[in-house]
């Protein structure tokens, strides 16, 4: 068994490294918010909307796939499956740029966005796929120093590229979106020569490896697309039914309450691989540690955001400027949001050990059609707070729904059976 280091070291690194890596845009946000104003940091927004829709379709869960065969694979092999998953990404990328050109060229005046920010966020698409897989491996190899300075710096030369276009070349929202994507590419293509240079990539296509990438990806295609209406439609049905100055406003508060995803994100990154470790060992005794261990930490994340409901809100007109006085609004409820996002993060890693993630596409779907349907219907009533108010209810009914799921895919002792 691979050794691993101990869940409170890692989770500390990983969290250290998020928080640093989320303080950077956190910096750029008043600046971005009072060089741009509510409508245009609207549209950057829908770009960002765009830009995940396009990466859950061009990454074919590759990420996930890493994780797993790291653990079946011995470093030879893993090479060879590496390069061949990097190659899919590739001519993924590169056929979706080509299919998008003809409806550029016939329907591109009904676009919501320009045709150069879409094709922008394709090529963002593919060049974080390449990192997210390069992340996943360096997470299961039990290297979170390396995660968090690959992470944090990509993000500062994302800030730092955007700033220099935003501000100093006064290119506004286009900045911002070459800004990412020039840092996206740069740190895709320093992520393949890392892999290549340590023996962990092989530039070869593999046909059985590139059956098995497509058999273990393209079923996730659903629910990664599930994961991004879930995430991002309170903020699609907003862009709907409100202004982009409006939208603008509640993607600040979103941004704002991104404090409590760090949080959960760090512990998960942390959990995953001493998760694995443990499940790997079949004992019962293990087995029941691991749920009392979950449900302490339910009520860790549900307290956590009671504390940063009452302290977040008074800074957000400090942090973003008189404009944005509203967004203190949605906060609270985001941060509860965040909460159950993280406590649907700790069951679903049980359906994903057990390699039957049809199950986790059940959940995500039929949370992805009921939760547009909530912020349509409370934002009709309640005005621009039922997103948030929808988006907590999104993620509650997911959170329900993986539990249920979850212990369908791998027996655990949850009610102490």
């Amino acid at each position: 068994m691979r050794k691993q280091q101990g869940l409170g070291a890692s989770a500390a690194i990983y969290f250290a490294s998020n928080i640093a890596n989320a303080m950077v845009p956190f910096a750029l946000l008043p600046i971005l918010t009072r060089v741009l104003g509510p409508q245009e940091y609207g549209y950057v927004t829908l770009f960002t909307i765009f830009c995940a829709c396009t990466t859950a379709i061009i990454g074919l869960g590759i990420g996930g796939a890493f994780t797993r065969q790291y653990y079946y694979l011995d470093k030879q092999q893993f090479g060879v499956f590496a390069g061949t998953s990097v190659l899919l990404i590739v001519l993924v990328t590169v056929a979706a740029i080509t299919l998008f050109q003809p409806i550029a060229l016939f329907y591109g005046d009904w676009l919501p966005l320009p045709v150069s920010w879409i094709n922008q966020a394709i090529l963002s698409a593919g060049a974080l796929a390449v990192c997210n897989a390069w992340l996943a491996c360096t997470q299961v190899r039990s290297r979170p120093l390396h995660y968090g300075l690959f992470q944090v710096s990509m993000t500062l030369l994302n800030v730092g590229v955007s700033l220099l276009l935003v501000v100093l070349l006064d290119m506004r929202g286009l900045g911002r979106v070459l800004g990412q994507t020039f840092a996206f590419a740069v740190f895709a293509m320093i992520a393949v020569y890392s892999l290549w240079r340590s023996g962990w990539l092989v530039f070869r296509l593999d046909r059985g490896y590139l059956r098995w990438l497509l058999l273990f990806g393209l079923p996730i295609i659903p629910h990664s697309i599930s994961g991004v209406i879930i995430s991002m439609s309170d903020r699609m049905v907003m862009a709907h039914l409100e202004s982009a100055a409006v939208l603008g406003i509640y993607a600040v508060a979103a941004q704002v309450a991104m404090i409590m995803a760090i949080a959960v994100d760090s512990l998960n990154k942390a959990y995953v691989p001493w998760l694995y470790s443990r499940l790997a060992l079949d004992q019962a005794s293990v087995r029941s540690s691991l749920v009392g261990f979950s449900y302490l930490y339910f009520a860790l994340v549900l307290l956590a955001a009671v504390v940063l409901s009452v302290l977040v809100p008074p800074f957000i007109v400090l942090l973003a400027g008189p404009e944005y006085a509203a967004a203190k609004n949605y906060v609270p409820w985001l941060l509860f949001a965040g909460a159950f996002t993280g406590m649907y993060y700790m069951v679903g890693l049980y359906i994903n050990y057990a390699a039957k993630n049809k199950f986790l596409s059940y959940a995500s779907g039929a949370t992805a059609i009921f939760m547009p349907v909530s912020c349509y219907v409370l934002i009709q009533v309640n005005g621009p707070l039922g997103a948030a108010q929808g988006a907590l209810l999104g993620q509650v009914t997911l959170f329900v729904l993986t539990w249920f799921f979850s212990a369908r895919a791998y027996s655990m002792p949850w009610f102490g059976k």
